[in-house]
């Protein structure tokens, strides 16, 4: 059987990241004023429903959280719905393509990058130098409970 690859509408997040990268020319790098809205449910509770290991979210909370509050702060602002609509389409569209390949990406971690993988080689023009930024998005997704198992 021919399994076809993950995918999902990449470039509403490329545009969102180009964006964003473009806009943010200093992104705070304080990760004790984060957003407390990133407890919609216990990460640890999360973690085992999306079978994602401790060893890659403390990646993600090493690699990644400190940009978080800025991601919010950008999607947050009125001047920016454009591109929050593009995201919440894009959580959208990834949220349902989680669900489909369930079975085929059975550790969350491994969807993750594939997320990462796809994003920038179908993007590579654009976004081959922004790739630290394309995985801090995914792990915002996940990390904020747009994308993943929550209950």
């Amino acid at each position: 059987m021919f399994i076809f690859p993950l995918r999902f509408y990449e470039k509403d997040l490329r545009e969102v990241i180009i964006v964003f990268s473009e806009q943010s020319s200093i992104i705070s790098a304080e990760a004790d004023n984060y957003i407390t809205s990133y407890t919609a449910i216990n990460k640890e509770e999360k973690n085992r429903l999306n079978n994602l290991s401790k060893d890659y979210f403390e990646y993600i909370k090493n690699h990644s959280l400190q940009y978080f509050d800025a991601i919010e702060k950008f999607l947050r602002d009125p001047k920016n719905q454009v591109y929050t609509d593009m995201y919440s389409n894009t959580i959208s569209d990834l949220q349902a393509k989680v669900i489909l390949e369930k079975d085929r990406f059975t550790n969350f971690m491994y969807l993750i990058e594939h997320l990462v993988d796809f994003t920038v080689s179908n993007n590579e023009d654009k976004l081959n130098n922004l790739r630290k930024i394309v995985r801090v998005f995914i792990h915002f997704m996940y990390f904020n409970c747009d994308i993943g198992k929550t209950s």
